[in-house]
């Protein structure tokens, strides 16, 4: 089996810190974080779904990070970056849809930013560890 490089290592802590961090939002505080980006519609039990999915992707980075091997990790690997793909899509989609205050468009793009950020580390060492 193939050891993981320390790159995709770094990748992987900063996927499960961000998984975290917005699974914590989501999950534990969702008043306060729609207060902050000012919703369209706000339906907590949604958040909290989603906040529970993204705890969920927490707990898989820790067990990719655990197992450290490329071929016991790479499966979850396309499915992270298929999902940030989808997550991107119906995020610009919605951009252009749903009417949005200056603070949730900001908010949202922060998000877009963000996953484009992701998609493109965790294609490019997807890539790299591949060979």
């Amino acid at each position: 089996m193939t050891e993981i490089s320390k790159r995709m290592k770094l990748l992987l802590i900063i996927n499960t810190i961000a998984a975290f961090i917005y699974g914590f939002l989501y999950l534990a505080i969702p008043e306060i974080l729609a207060d902050l980006n000012d919703p369209t519609n706000y339906d907590p039990h949604f958040w909290r779904l989603w906040g529970g999915l993204c705890i969920v992707f927490g707990i898989f980075g820790i067990l990719m990070i655990k197992r450290a091997e490329w071929e016991g990790i790479k499966i979850l690997i396309e499915f992270v970056i298929i999902w940030l793909i989808m997550t991107n899509i119906i995020n610009i989609a919605t951009m252009f849809i749903i009417p949005r205050s200056a603070v949730n468009f900001a908010s949202e793009l922060f998000d877009i930013i963000l996953i484009f950020a992701l998609i493109g580390a965790n294609t490019y060492l997807y890539l790299q560890e591949g060979q």
